[in-house]
């Protein structure tokens, strides 16, 4: 998917940052939901008088293309590898 599809999906994403590559382009979207839950659930981001739990997900595009999403916290900051295939 593009980012221009994914933004007209989701046009409440907001830029998180982006990394140039010799390759490319790394840009991060941010997508915050918050939902209403009346049972606790255990989320640590709830608000015990509200009910409200606020969930982010990032989504990593590559030259404008989604490669991943997930958890801000699910992969590290820097890979340990970079491999290019030739």
């Amino acid at each position: 998917m593009s980012k221009k599809e994914f933004a007209s999906l989701f046009p409440e994403v907001k830029p998180r940052g982006a990394k140039r590559y010799p390759g490319g382009t790394v840009e991060v979207l941010e997508l915050l939901v918050d939902e209403y839950s009346f049972i606790p659930s255990g989320h640590k981001k709830r608000n015990p008088l509200t009910g409200m739990e606020s969930t982010v997900t990032w989504f990593y595009f590559y030259n404008n293309k989604l490669i991943q999403y997930g958890q801000p916290q699910d992969w590290p900051a820097e890979p340990d590898t970079i491999i290019e295939v030739r």
